[in-house]
């Protein structure tokens, strides 16, 4: 069985690449030499990859979900420097090193809760 199987969310993006028809709200431009320019490419810091949005995803949920993975969440104080590509550790899970999936910030109560999952060695 697949008793342990679960459907998957619907997917939706922040940042996506501009597909050359209808820029959306969603993709990046930026000016250079007085031109806009969309962005093609983004570099992700824990996979050491320049891919497009849409490609980063497809790498994440093959390399990182294909198989069992530990998650990870956590409640600190916003006060760490912590980015979205940082690559964490914990002592008490020796050896094990995590990604951010998720990272929610308060600045109100100055706190982040961050959802992580272990990071696979496919990268390297």
């Amino acid at each position: 069985g697949y008793d342990n199987v679960m459907k998957m969310e619907d997917i939706s993006f922040k940042i996506c690449t501009y597909d050359n028809k209808t820029p959306s709200y969603s993709t990046v431009d930026y000016l250079s030499n007085g031109k806009s320019v969309y962005l093609d490419t983004t570099y992700n810091e824990s996979t050491k990859m320049d891919l497009r949005m849409e490609e980063h995803f497809v790498v994440r949920n093959v390399s990182q979900y294909q198989e069992p993975r530990v998650l990870f969440s956590v409640n600190l104080k916003n006060n760490l420097g912590l980015k979205p590509w940082s690559l964490l550790t914990d002592k008490t899970i020796s050896g094990k090193y995590f990604i951010v999936d998720t990272m929610n910030i308060d600045y109100r109560y100055n706190k982040i809760e961050i959802n992580m999952i272990e990071k696979t060695n496919k990268y390297n």
